[in-house]
């Protein structure tokens, strides 16, 4: 029961992020959302490099937003 309310409220917010985003970041090490909560940097100066620190597992991955239509995972 737990996981099927898990799930349904990890599926709400990937939908509240779509909507406002546009795309969803997930943490290469939990699979965690990472575009609404966690701590996000512009590293590039607007060339459209991020770096996000999961608050779930404390990993920090970085995002290249600007090379794709979509973001992509540069390390993590």
């Amino acid at each position: 029961m737990y996981k099927m309310i898990a799930q349904f409220f990890k599926e709400t917010r990937e939908e509240k992020i779509l909507e406002e985003c546009g795309c969803v970041c997930y943490c290469p090490n939990c699979d965690e959302p990472l575009n609404d909560c966690s701590d996000c940097k512009d590293i590039s100066e607007g060339e459209g490099l991020y770096e996000y620190v999961c608050n779930e597992c404390n990993v920090s991955s970085k995002f290249h937003f600007g090379i794709a239509p979509v973001p992509i995972l540069i390390e993590g």
